[in-house]
């Protein structure tokens, strides 16, 4: 139930196998990411997948999954949420750093 220590593990499994082994479903995509509903460890949980815009040094993108809650139904809802906006239709970033 810690976050912390949920991220850690997932981040040492792979996100890959984290997926298939939590028998993920993706519910839904659009530009802002995807939004992953999963059970694992006894809960069920909600994921939005994105992609860092910056590029690391390598010149590569890292991937983030962010924990949202379940009730979100868009990847947009989703990251919104992550920012505070409760609703999404007031997320409209213009800029990416």
């Amino acid at each position: 139930r810690n976050a912390e220590v949920r991220r850690v593990a997932i981040e040492r499994m792979g996100h890959e196998r984290y997926l298939k082994e939590s028998k993920a479903t993706l519910v839904r995509s659009d530009r802002f990411g995807k939004l992953w509903h999963a059970s694992a460890w006894g809960e069920r949980l909600a994921f939005v997948e994105v992609v860092d815009a910056t590029p690391t040094p390598e010149g590569t993108h890292k991937t983030y999954f962010l924990t949202v809650p379940r009730h979100l139904s868009t990847p947009r809802a989703a990251v919104a949420w992550t920012f505070g906006y409760e609703r999404f239709r007031d997320y409209r970033p213009v800029v990416e750093t």
